[in-house]
């Protein structure tokens, strides 16, 4: 990819100012394969190298990657949120009505 196209997408990520870029590429797999060839799907280096020229440009840095998924997360900051722990209360009393067991028939 050339420093032009680079320039372009910092462009567009700098208008929409995300908290977080996920750059990744084309992956050889399903309907597409009809399309496009294994020689079209990039390399994580061409990926990663793509998201070390971008990250600047649009005042953000690579805060993670993952080669086998062949993608690079670009941001300010990872921001850890908090995941509650899991409660195995059960209330009593649910807030529903008690089942019928016979319906009363309605007449017009």
């Amino acid at each position: 990819m050339s420093s032009n196209h680079i320039k372009e997408f910092a462009a567009l990520d700098n208008r929409a100012d995300p908290d977080f870029i996920e750059a990744k590429g084309y992956v050889y797999v399903g309907h597409s394969r009809e399309n496009l060839s294994m020689e079209n799907m990039p390399s994580h280096d061409d990926i990663l190298s793509f998201s070390n020229e971008l990250a600047p440009q649009v005042n953000r840095e690579v805060l993670s990657e993952s080669r086998p998924s062949r993608v690079a997360l670009i941001g300010r900051e990872i921001v850890p949120i908090p995941i509650p722990e899991a409660e195995l209360y059960f209330p009593e009393d649910l807030g529903i009505a008690p089942p019928v067991k016979k319906l009363p028939l309605v007449q017009n």
